[in-house]
């Protein structure tokens, strides 16, 4: 795929599942329900974060980071202001030799979007998005139309009070038959709780995300 070839194949759909147990009885005095809801939802929008601004390989099971076969850019010395204009000029350079630049955003770690906030002037008009998935330091523009995806923002929640559950989440078994330990929700008298985000993504043209890790300001 060349820099300007506007093709984009979804190499593999992504799924993210959270799952929670609460006591029905907990259920029943409690909204405990809402509030495990709203924080799977939110795990599941960090994980999304994680996957898709990284540069991992994609495989069977999710699509490349949109950073991946893209090396990080050497970051500007010398901290302060003059680092973080080298740092913004080099990254639209980038992208801009790779066809991309007119509808870019820039996205980066908290602490360096929230400088950009301060620094910028009124005549800024590209956005600036801070993420928790990207390790301080770590700052990227991307095409926004090059950018494409497959799901929905939406988070699929799903119950049961009957099924067996692997309590395991470090090394969980495929074989219910042998995992230790399982616990029956019908016996526990609680409500299994899951969540499950579908997601695929993709860039119509290589290079039209750039990044720099490392940032001196």
């Amino acid at each position: 795929m060349t820099a300007h070839d506007h093709r984009v194949r979804f190499v593999a759909t992504w799924r993210e599942e959270f799952f929670e147990v609460p006591s029905n009885e907990m259920a029943a005095s409690s909204n405990i329900e809402a509030i495990v809801r709203q924080t799977l939802a939110e795990a599941a929008g960090l994980a999304l974060d994680v996957a898709m601004l990284s540069a991992t390989a994609g495989d069977a099971a999710r699509p490349p980071g949109l950073f991946f076969g893209t090396a990080p850019l050497t970051p500007t010395s010398g901290g302060g202001d003059n680092a973080m204009h080298g740092d913004i000029a080099a990254l639209f350079a980038a992208l801009a030799n790779n066809g991309g630049g007119k509808n870019a955003a820039v996205v980066g770690a908290s602490p360096q979007i929230s400088r950009l906030k301060m620094a910028v002037g009124p005549l800024w008009d590209y956005p600036l998005i801070a993420s928790t998935a990207l390790a301080a330091g770590t700052v990227a523009v991307i095409e926004i139309s090059s950018l494409v995806s497959g799901f929905s923002s939406t988070v699929e929640f799903a119950t049961s009070s009957t099924g067996m559950l692997h309590m395991e989440d470090t090394a969980p078994s495929s074989d219910l038959a042998a995992a230790v330990p399982v616990k029956s929700l019908w016996q526990i008298d609680a409500i299994g709780l899951r969540s499950t985000l579908w997601a695929s993504w993709g860039l119509r043209a290589a290079g039209h995300a750039q990044f720099v890790t490392g940032v001196t300001w």
